[in-house]
């Protein structure tokens, strides 16, 4: 895994470093405008942090959850931010190199490089999600730790685009299907298959 942070980039002057646009390769069902893709995300983590919140609320109300005091509260912002680095840095592992760019009027972005496999693909999307903010999540219910579950859903919430992400591949990519980040937006193709065999 290679980091490279590239600077500044206005992408309508400037292309992206991105794989080449494969021959037969279809755009996974989501925007291609940056700002349509950010309604679409703020949609979504909106929606989990409505379904998490509900059931953090209950055990405020029937149970007898963790002292909410300030230092709790600082605590578990502190590991909010742990967790969601953490998760980020499970899942770039996997991709061989990344770059970092600052974008006027968006923020930060990142691309990749690496073509991944329908299931490869699904499971590093999903697997830093649960392991850093699902898990958490579940033993804040179990164990009533209110400040704990708060952190788990600033994870799992920053991580919308990821659950976008495991919902375009496992409802549009065949099996046998590779895929491949180019400019902002997935794509995948089906491998041409080797003749000589």
């Amino acid at each position: 895994m290679k980091i490279k942070y590239m600077g500044k980039l206005d992408p309508e002057t400037n292309p992206l470093p991105t794989n080449k646009l494969k021959e037969g390769a279809i755009r996974f069902n989501e925007p291609t405008d940056r700002k349509k893709q950010n309604i679409q995300t703020s949609i979504v983590t909106f929606i989990i942090i409505c379904i998490m919140f509900v059931p953090e609320y209950l055990n405020v109300l029937f149970r007898d959850v963790d002292s909410m005091d300030l230092s709790n509260l600082f605590s578990y912002f502190i590991l909010a931010n742990i967790l969601l680095v953490l998760s980020k840095l499970c899942q770039f592992y996997f991709y061989k190199e990344i770059y970092m760019f600052k974008i006027p009027r968006v923020g930060f972005a990142g691309v990749y490089t690496t073509e991944f496999t329908k299931k490869k693909y699904i499971a590093i999307n999903l697997i830093p999600d649960i392991l850093f903010g699902l898990v958490p999540y579940y033993i804040s219910l179990t164990k009533c730790k209110f400040f704990l579950g708060m952190a788990a859903m600033f994870v799992v919430a920053n991580s919308a685009v990821d659950f976008m992400n495991v919902y375009h591949a496992f409802v549009e990519m065949p099996p046998g299907s590779k895929t491949f980040l180019y400019q902002f937006n997935n794509y995948w193709y089906l491998p041409k298959k080797d003749n000589n065999n």
